[in-house]
Protein backbone atom coordinates (compact mmCIF):
# COMPACT_ATOMS: atom_id res chain seq x y z
CA UNK A 1 0.00 0.00 0.00
CA UNK A 2 2.73 2.11 1.26
CA UNK A 3 4.96 1.77 -2.51
CA UNK A 4 1.36 2.80 -4.74
CA UNK A 5 0.85 5.87 -2.35
CA UNK A 6 4.33 6.79 -2.70
CA UNK A 7 4.69 5.96 -6.77
CA UNK A 8 1.57 8.00 -7.80
CA UNK A 9 2.34 11.02 -5.66
CA UNK A 10 6.01 11.34 -6.67
CA UNK A 11 5.07 10.83 -10.43
CA UNK A 12 2.28 13.63 -10.39
CA UNK A 13 4.91 15.87 -8.33
CA UNK A 14 8.02 15.32 -10.75
CA UNK A 15 5.60 16.36 -13.50
CA UNK A 16 4.79 19.81 -12.06
CA UNK A 17 7.73 20.31 -9.64
CA UNK A 18 9.86 23.98 -10.49
CA UNK A 19 9.27 23.20 -14.12
CA UNK A 20 11.60 20.49 -14.70
CA UNK A 21 11.47 17.59 -15.78
CA UNK A 22 13.30 13.91 -14.42
CA UNK A 23 13.68 10.74 -16.49
CA UNK A 24 11.45 7.43 -15.01
CA UNK A 25 14.52 6.08 -14.36
CA UNK A 26 15.50 8.29 -11.82
CA UNK A 27 11.59 8.52 -10.11
CA UNK A 28 11.33 4.56 -10.56
CA UNK A 29 14.59 4.76 -8.42
CA UNK A 30 13.69 7.27 -5.90
CA UNK A 31 10.15 5.29 -4.91
CA UNK A 32 12.23 2.26 -5.00
CA UNK A 33 14.14 3.51 -2.34
CA UNK A 34 11.59 5.21 -0.53
CA UNK A 35 9.57 2.30 -0.17
CA UNK A 36 12.43 0.50 1.27
CA UNK A 37 12.79 3.38 3.67
CA UNK A 38 9.58 3.37 5.39
CA UNK A 39 9.79 -0.63 5.24
CA UNK A 40 12.91 -0.95 6.81
CA UNK A 41 13.04 -2.25 10.22
CA UNK A 42 14.95 -1.31 13.17
CA UNK A 43 17.00 -5.04 13.18
CA UNK A 44 18.35 -4.28 9.09
CA UNK A 45 19.49 -0.97 9.03
CA UNK A 46 22.85 -2.66 9.84
CA UNK A 47 23.04 -4.07 6.36
CA UNK A 48 21.22 -0.74 4.62
CA UNK A 49 24.48 -0.36 2.01
CA UNK A 50 22.39 -0.43 -0.66
CA UNK A 51 19.79 2.09 0.83
CA UNK A 52 21.88 4.92 2.21
CA UNK A 53 25.51 6.66 1.22
CA UNK A 54 28.46 6.01 2.90
CA UNK A 55 27.83 9.62 4.48
CA UNK A 56 24.56 10.91 5.83
CA UNK A 57 22.71 14.26 6.69
CA UNK A 58 20.93 14.30 9.69
CA UNK A 59 19.15 17.07 11.14
CA UNK A 60 16.93 14.57 12.80
CA UNK A 61 19.26 12.79 14.61
CA UNK A 62 20.52 14.38 18.36
CA UNK A 63 24.37 15.09 18.08
CA UNK A 64 26.14 15.61 20.70
CA UNK A 65 26.55 18.98 22.03
CA UNK A 66 28.80 21.43 22.44
CA UNK A 67 29.66 19.98 18.74
CA UNK A 68 32.67 17.76 18.46
CA UNK A 69 33.58 18.12 14.73
CA UNK A 70 33.13 20.82 12.31
CA UNK A 71 30.22 19.26 9.95
CA UNK A 72 27.94 17.69 13.15
CA UNK A 73 25.40 16.32 11.33
CA UNK A 74 27.29 14.17 9.34
CA UNK A 75 27.41 11.21 9.92
CA UNK A 76 29.63 7.94 8.64
CA UNK A 77 26.65 5.30 7.38
CA UNK A 78 28.04 2.75 10.48
CA UNK A 79 27.77 5.69 12.90
CA UNK A 80 24.13 6.38 10.86
CA UNK A 81 22.24 2.81 11.42
CA UNK A 82 24.01 1.99 14.81
CA UNK A 83 23.58 5.11 16.81
CA UNK A 84 20.50 7.06 15.35
CA UNK A 85 18.48 5.04 12.49
CA UNK A 86 16.11 4.15 16.10
CA UNK A 87 15.69 7.81 16.50
CA UNK A 88 14.57 8.86 13.15
CA UNK A 89 11.97 6.09 12.98
CA UNK A 90 10.77 6.93 16.39
CA UNK A 91 10.52 10.53 15.25
CA UNK A 92 7.26 10.35 13.61
CA UNK A 93 8.54 12.40 10.41
CA UNK A 94 8.20 9.66 8.50
CA UNK A 95 5.30 8.05 9.23
CA UNK A 96 3.86 11.52 8.67
CA UNK A 97 5.82 11.37 5.39
CA UNK A 98 4.20 8.27 4.27
CA UNK A 99 0.60 10.14 4.59
CA UNK A 100 1.71 13.80 3.38
CA UNK A 101 -0.64 14.91 0.62
CA UNK A 102 2.37 17.03 -0.93
CA UNK A 103 5.05 15.84 -2.60
CA UNK A 104 7.64 17.98 -4.25
CA UNK A 105 11.21 16.74 -5.33
CA UNK A 106 13.92 19.50 -5.97
CA UNK A 107 16.90 18.69 -8.29
CA UNK A 108 20.28 19.79 -6.17
CA UNK A 109 22.93 19.27 -8.88
CA UNK A 110 24.91 22.45 -8.09
CA UNK A 111 24.79 21.66 -3.94
CA UNK A 112 27.85 23.54 -2.99
CA UNK A 113 28.13 20.84 -0.19
CA UNK A 114 27.61 17.60 -2.50
CA UNK A 115 24.85 16.07 -0.01
CA UNK A 116 22.34 15.47 -2.91
CA UNK A 117 21.20 15.35 -6.03
CA UNK A 118 17.41 15.20 -5.47
CA UNK A 119 15.74 16.30 -2.39
CA UNK A 120 11.90 14.68 -1.74
CA UNK A 121 10.17 17.44 0.32
CA UNK A 122 7.16 15.85 1.78
CA UNK A 123 4.56 18.43 3.51
CA UNK A 124 4.19 16.77 7.15
CA UNK A 125 2.52 19.44 8.73
CA UNK A 126 0.05 22.58 7.58
CA UNK A 127 -0.51 25.83 8.17
CA UNK A 128 -1.67 26.54 11.64
CA UNK A 129 -1.63 22.78 12.47
CA UNK A 130 1.43 22.90 15.08
CA UNK A 131 0.28 26.19 15.98
CA UNK A 132 -1.55 29.03 15.56
CA UNK A 133 0.42 30.87 12.81
CA UNK A 134 2.95 28.59 12.25
CA UNK A 135 3.49 27.84 8.11
CA UNK A 136 3.58 23.87 8.92
CA UNK A 137 6.59 21.77 8.42
CA UNK A 138 8.30 19.57 5.57
CA UNK A 139 10.47 16.70 5.84
CA UNK A 140 13.09 16.63 3.21
CA UNK A 141 14.73 13.25 1.99
CA UNK A 142 18.20 13.53 0.25
CA UNK A 143 19.22 11.58 -2.27
CA UNK A 144 22.71 11.08 -4.19
CA UNK A 145 24.80 9.01 -6.45
CA UNK A 146 27.12 6.87 -5.03
CA UNK A 147 29.22 4.89 -7.51
CA UNK A 148 26.49 5.41 -10.14
CA UNK A 149 23.45 3.78 -7.53
CA UNK A 150 20.84 6.72 -6.13
CA UNK A 151 21.24 6.68 -2.13
CA UNK A 152 19.41 8.11 0.49
CA UNK A 153 22.02 10.99 1.34
CA UNK A 154 20.58 12.83 4.09
CA UNK A 155 17.34 14.22 6.62
CA UNK A 156 16.06 18.16 6.93
CA UNK A 157 12.90 19.43 8.63
CA UNK A 158 12.18 22.28 7.40
CA UNK A 159 11.06 25.29 9.81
Amino acid sequence: MTKIIVTIMLFLAVKVTFGQSYRSLENEEIVEKLTALFDLKPEDAKSSGYLFASHIFCLLCEVERPFTRARPYDLEHEEFVTKFWADVLSSGWLQRAQVSDRVFIQETFNDPVERSDYIVFFTTHKKDEVAKGHDGAQLGIYFKREDGVLKISGFETIP
